[in-house]
């Protein structure tokens, strides 16, 4: 038919096509680009025709980085065109729109670029916590301050880290502030060297994207000054560029680009109505979340939305998130997936009452806090009885407050640092004492603390095991005092992992964990190891036993690998 001009556009809801032969055809409605990729990307131009797609413009920023670089002064600078000087922020979130011309391509708003900015700073003790914010298919700009040199790029490492395991499919630009710091006689070969250790961050000694990094390249390198603007058009231009390749695998790209894409009418609808409502709730103090049967009702009040069936509205509430509109977190656990959360400034207000609390005999003692003295800190937030499991899992989620034993949380924020231990005054004697170093490129964000929480967890179990039953008969009155535990590994392997021993006192810190016992100890913490011949992280576990059983090796290795497994694959 070599007269056919038009495709159909109910042609898009043949979801099984695979094979369409148009090549020889001079089809109008649909672009050549469009046509060259495949009968894929010709059935999703054509399903959004059928439902009245528009071009989405609309992008999720996030400025992000250690406390005191400048983030809010370069974001100002970006938006106005105009130095600030520096203000510390107040609060760890606020969001603004900033619509991006071009750059040298005019007033042509057709070319333009809206971003829905979300700046991510606040005090060093938010600084984990904000990793709460992270979400897929966003550009992150990650900041940080030339003139404090080696020690503010080494600062970077856990913020890149961070999106990677959050976004990985997300876009990074790393832009220095305070270039007017850098003197100008030695500026070139300084920014070099920065440069180079940045890189050494991301990217292996042969140039290949190191594990656990985002892809950064040399040419995601920047360096400004917010107070002469030196740098601010060529940030521009890289801002631009590196939206324009950002990429977009879902139903929703036509030519696989995210900026531009096509998004059905019924989508923009609803994120209209979800902007209404958050201001409503906003201007009327009400609390900024909604459960899936309120948003249901939103849907419902709309009766022009083509938003039929589940997997639609989950593709529908994805945009929601990629465009900064809401939160939302698909965990079945304990109904988290049953909250969409509104405004990010408002959450943020809510994880403030827990960071900000500060341990005490009472309270939190030893980073461990009880459920109840927890939900006191709901009081005045809007989450009520039915939504407080939900937010607890929240918590969970990003390692803010940890379910442990005895019906309490570990808040990690509250671990101390590791204590002055004199463990190496044992009897040190190389036949009695076992070491072991596990050696990672990286150690992921949230490692310790959930490694912690656990050994808290597995420590609470063997107080319940019924062991001590079988031992009552030769406990003498002398020995009473002594708390007896069975460690067991939570698989089971075809070796022995269980460790039994008298405990004298178990000490933990924020990276690390010590049980003492009657003939030796048993110690894991963090340790720099040298790893494919540079410096990396890794763990450290010795054993140190009188009677040489080592079961307690054992034991350790199947919790810290079941834990990568889990949580960490």
């Amino acid at each position: 038919n070599p007269g056919i001009r038009e495709l159909p556009t109910e042609l898009g809801q043949l979801s099984s096509l695979w094979q369409l032969d148009i090549e020889d055809l001079n089809i109008t409605n649909v672009p050549h680009e469009i046509r060259k990729e495949g009968p894929a990307s010709v059935l999703a131009f054509l399903r959004a025709q059928l439902r009245k797609a528009e071009r989405c413009k609309l992008l999720k920023m996030l400025v992000i980085g250690p406390p005191r670089q400048g983030k809010s002064a370069l974001l100002e600078a970006l938006q106005t065109g105009k130095a600030s000087p520096f203000t510390p922020a107040e609060c760890s979130i606020s969001t603004s729109v900033w619509e991006l011309d071009k750059p040298s391509g005019g007033k042509n708003k057709k070319d333009s670029v809206i971003f829905n900015v979300w700046d991510i700073g606040g005090q060093a003790s938010m600084s984990t916590v904000n990793q709460c914010f992270f979400t897929d298919k966003a550009l992150y700009v990650v900041i940080w301050n030339l003139a404090m040199g080696e020690e503010a790029v080494a600062n970077l490492q856990t913020w890149l880290l961070n999106i990677e395991a959050r976004a990985p499919n997300s876009a990074v630009i790393v832009v220095g502030t305070h270039l007017d710091l850098i003197d100008t006689k030695f500026r070139t070969e300084r920014l070099a060297t920065l440069r180079a250790y940045v890189l050494a961050l991301c990217r292996s000694p042969s140039g290949t994207r190191a594990a656990g990094y985002p892809d950064i390249t040399y040419k995601h390198l920047h360096e400004v000054s917010c107070k002469t603007l030196e740098g601010f058009d060529g940030l521009k231009m890289l801002i631009y560029q590196v939206v324009l390749s950002m990429k977009d695998n879902s139903s929703l790209a036509c030519g696989g680009k995210l900026l531009g894409r096509l998004i059905p009418r019924s989508y923009l609808a609803l994120q209209e109505i979800v902007i209404a409502e958050k201001e409503r709730r906003h201007s009327e103090g009400e609390v900024q979340y909604l459960t899936d049967a309120q948003l249901n009702d939103i849907i419902e009040q709309n009766p022009g939305s083509d938003i039929r069936d589940y997997e639609d509205l989950q593709t529908a509430i994805g945009f929601l998130i990629e465009t900064g509109t809401l939160l939302h977190f698909p965990d079945t656990s304990h109904g988290l997936c049953t909250l969409y959360f509104l405004c990010p400034v408002w959450l943020s207000e809510c994880l403030e009452r827990i960071v900000h609390l500060k341990s005490s005999r009472y309270i939190a003692r030893n980073g461990v806090i009880q459920t109840e003295d927890l939900r006191m800190l709901l009081v005045g937030t809007g989450f009520t009885q039915q939504t407080e499991e939900q937010y607890f899992q929240f918590l969970a989620k990003f390692e803010i407050a940890l379910p442990v034993a005895n019906n309490s949380y570990l808040l990690p924020h509250l671990l101390p640092p590791k204590p002055a231990l004199d463990i190496h005054g044992f009897r040190q004697q190389t036949h009695n004492t076992l070491k072991r170093l596990f050696k990672m490129s990286f150690v992921p964000a949230g490692f310790w603390e959930r490694f912690i929480a656990r050994m808290l967890i597995s420590l609470q179990e063997m107080d319940m095991q019924s062991f001590e039953s079988k031992i009552k008969s030769t406990r003498s009155r002398h020995s009473r005092n002594s708390v007896i535990y069975s460690f067991t590994g939570s698989q089971q392997r075809s070796r022995c992992s269980t460790f039994r021993v008298r405990r004298s006192q178990t000490i933990y810190w924020k990276e690390g964990l010590l049980v003492t016992f009657d003939g030796g100890y048993l110690s894991v913490e963090s340790s720099d190891v040298n790893w494919k011949r540079k410096k990396s992280g890794g763990i450290k576990i010795i054993c140190q036993s009188e009677t040489r059983d080592f079961s307690a090796m054992a034991f350790i290795t199947d919790h810290v690998n079941s834990l990568i497994e889990q949580w960490f694959p």
